[in-house]
């Protein structure tokens, strides 16, 4: 419905009919060689934050992208900021005793007593 009502205030104000040149989209912030540098960059630092980046394409390119703008930016060019797994993949290990019946309750020796990091309470 908002394109009704902006297509009669434009007729009205303006008298064209037809459809807006934009229709509602914004061109790009980032030129095709300021998004090859930003790749370069990114190749060059592949630990680098959002934060830097923005910071250093304000710095060196006079450009300032919020958030979106960047991930939109670095989406495009097929980039990612996905950490690589650093520890090798677990193994499989049976996790029954070996005499234990399928689908019995587990019994208190077979409960884990170490801790993890992520787990630790505060």
């Amino acid at each position: 419905m908002s394109y009704v009502y902006k297509a009669l205030i434009r007729r009205r104000e303006t008298g064209a009919v037809e459809v807006s040149a934009t229709r509602g989209h914004r061109p790009r912030k980032l030129s095709p060689a300021q998004e090859a540098a930003l790749a370069a960059q990114i190749a060059a630092r592949p630990d680098i934050t959002l934060a830097t980046l923005k910071s250093w394409l304000e710095a060196e390119h006079g450009v300032r992208l919020s958030n979106g703008a960047l991930w939109a930016a670095v989406d495009r060019l097929g980039l990612t900021f996905k950490k690589k797994n650093c520890a090798p993949l677990s193994r499989s290990v049976r996790t029954s005793s070996p005499g234990a019946r399928s689908g019995t309750l587990p019994g208190p020796t077979s409960l884990l007593s170490a801790w993890c990091s992520s787990t630790r309470s505060g």
